[in-house]
C-alpha cells in the first residue's frame, strides 16, 4: 500500500444491537489506525434501506430509514476517529446507498481507488449466514483490492 491511498470502510450508524455496535467500533477504530499508518484518507459507506413503499398515510420516520441521521452519524463516526478533518454532511467521504452492501462495495471501491476495504463480521454461523455468506464473503471476488475483515472484541466468546 502506498501512502496517500484511498480506504473504505463500511459502517452501520443505526445499529441498535450491542453486538454491531462493538462492531462499528472495531471498524471504525481499525480504519483510524490504517489511515494513519498509511497516510491516507478513509471513505465511509453505509448501505440502508430507506423509505419502504406503505399503503399507509402516515408513515413514521425513524431513524433507520431518515437519510439525514444517516448522514449526521457518518459525519461524527468521521470526526470521533479523524478520519477527516472537515466537520460537514456534505462530505465527499461520506457514502450513503440504498443497495446491497457487496454491490455498493464493489462500486465505491472502483470509483475511490481503494487500496483496502474494511468491514465487519459478526461470526454469526446460523443457517441464513450459511446459505447467503457474509459481506466479506460476497464482496471478496469482487473487488480489486485487498479486503480486512474485523470482529468485535469478545466476539468469538459470545457465541
Amino acid at each position: 500500500w502506498l501512502p496517500g491511498g484511498h480506504i473504505l470502510s463500511l459502517v452501520e450508524p443505526c445499529a441498535d444491537d450491542v453486538v454491531h455496535k462493538e462492531l462499528n467500533e472495531a471498524v471504525l477504530q481499525t480504519s483510524e489506525h490504517f489511515s494513519e499508518l498509511l497516510c491516507s484518507d478513509c471513505h465511509l459507506i453505509d448501505c440502508y434501506h430507506g423509505d419502504t413503499s406503505s399503503i399507509s398515510f402516515h408513515q413514521t420516520v425513524s431513524p433507520a430509514n431518515d437519510e439525514h441521521y444517516h448522514l449526521q452519524q457518518m459525519s461524527q463516526y468521521s470526526n470521533r476517529y479523524h478520519l477527516q478533518s472537515e466537520n460537514t454532511l456534505n462530505n465527499k467521504h461520506i457514502h450513503l446507498t440504498k443497495s446491497l452492501p457487496e454491490d455498493a462495495i464493489e462500486s465505491l471501491a472502483k470509483e475511490v481507488d481503494s487500496e483496502l476495504v474494511i468491514v465487519g463480521d459478526t461470526g454469526k454461523s446460523d443457517l441464513f449466514s450459511s446459505i447467503c455468506g457474509n459481506v466479506g464473503e460476497q464482496v471478496i471476488d469482487r473487488i480489486q483490492c485487498d479486503l480486512l475483515v474485523v470482529k468485535a472484541r469478545g466476539i468469538g466468546a459470545m457465541q
